[in-house]
């Protein structure tokens, strides 16, 4: 159980109260993993977005519609 806790909810002779601590940090570990969860799907839309937005190489092997297809639908 997370230190976050205090020590009197942890170890409280009242067992309803031991659990409710414990529901209390796994809930608390549950946000942050929500939170990291966001925060990575975030930066995975914003690199996608970026990459989609970011002018290909000008040595592009295959310069064509196929290479820059996002660019193209973007400037007309």
């Amino acid at each position: 159980m997370p230190k976050n806790i205090p020590r009197e909810r942890r170890r409280a002779h009242n067992r309803s109260d031991r659990l409710l601590a414990s529901l209390d940090a796994i809930h608390d570990a549950a946000l942050v993993g929500l939170k990291e969860h966001d925060r990575l799907v975030m930066a995975k839309s914003q690199m996608e977005r970026n990459s989609a937005i970011a002018a290909p190489a000008p040595n592009c092997p295959t310069w064509s519609n196929s290479c820059c297809r996002g660019h193209l639908s973007r400037e007309a």
